[in-house]
């Protein structure tokens, strides 16, 4: 049976092209995961590899978006990959900036991969004035809340109380929102979630984390989130 997520469509209603010079990464990447025997599993383990990058754009506005998604899908499907965007919008001036310091502290290694080096200039570029961060929800991920009930008696009882974080999904992103709004830079409004193969990923603009801490490496700043991916089972 073949299954399909096809993000692309939510994802560009989110993008934002507001500066010359602004763009987002998208990358085609062949997991290790997604191999279905142990046999091919392992002989990709065997290069220490647990993902492979097929290709990567740097994508310059809605037309070029546009333009591009057929390929994207096709080099998916073809290699048996996953699109992934880095939903944190960056700027190619910023970005040449990095990379002319990055070729002249590199200029005297013969080991040096130019091309290498433009990918790692943008993707390693964490300036950003519209960033997102990415809630990565699977089905069996478990967090532990503090929770606590006061009784009639008006005493305070509470403890840590496991959850599936999936069951919770709707009343974390009500208070993501929340926090997201006490910023004053960008609304709760904004958060919106896509479906991934074992879950899905919530994008959140930045909020004061610490108010959320028990979400602890699920939440990750500057993260990649799923455009499409088409697998058999």
């Amino acid at each position: 049976m073949t299954h399909i997520i096809n993000n692309f469509d939510a994802i560009r209603e989110h993008l934002r092209f507001d500066k010359p010079g602004d763009i987002y990464a998208v990358h085609v990447l062949f997991r290790v995961k997604d191999l279905r025997t142990d046999e091919e599993k392992q002989m990709f383990l065997s290069h220490d590899e647990t993902q492979r990058k097929i290709k990567s754009w740097f994508i310059e506005g809605f037309e070029h978006w546009d333009k591009k998604v057929p390929q994207m899908i096709d080099l998916a499907v073809a290699n048996r990959a996953r699109v992934y965007v880095s939903m944190t919008k960056k700027n190619r001036l910023v970005c040449n900036r990095i990379l002319a310091k990055k070729v002249i502290d590199e200029i005297d290694n013969p080991h040096v991969k130019y091309d290498g080096m433009i990918t790692s200039a943008v993707c390693g570029c964490h300036i950003s004035d519209f960033k997102w961060w990415t809630l990565d929800i699977d089905n069996d991920t478990e967090v532990e809340v503090m929770e606590e009930e006061k009784r009639p008696d008006g005493h305070v009882i509470g403890g840590v109380v496991k959850h599936r974080l999936i069951d919770i999904k709707d009343k974390v992103i009500a208070e993501m929102a929340k926090l997201v709004d006490e910023t004053k830079t960008r609304s709760g409004s904004e958060i919106f979630t896509v479906p991934t193969k074992n879950g899905c990923h919530v994008m959140t603009p930045p909020f004061n984390r610490s108010k959320m801490a028990f979400l602890g490496d699920n939440l990750k700043a500057d993260a990649m989130t799923l455009a499409y991916f088409q697998w058999e089972d």
